[in-house]
């Protein structure tokens, strides 16, 4: 993968959490971020926070 100078590579399939958020993603390290992040929205923890939005 080729990146514009200057610029640090990150991998195609990665997201940045958060350190009040990186503890949803154990487990979840090896699936699509797609299907990570549906698992994680499913959480009763994300459900909950979702509510007090």
């Amino acid at each position: 993968m080729a990146h514009r100078p200057g610029w640090v590579g990150h991998p195609a399939n990665a997201v940045w959490f958060c350190s009040d958020h990186v503890s949803l993603t154990e487990g979840l390290t090896d699936l699509p971020v797609s299907a990570a992040l549906g698992r994680i929205r499913d959480t009763p923890a994300a459900r909950e926070e979702k509510a007090r939005h």
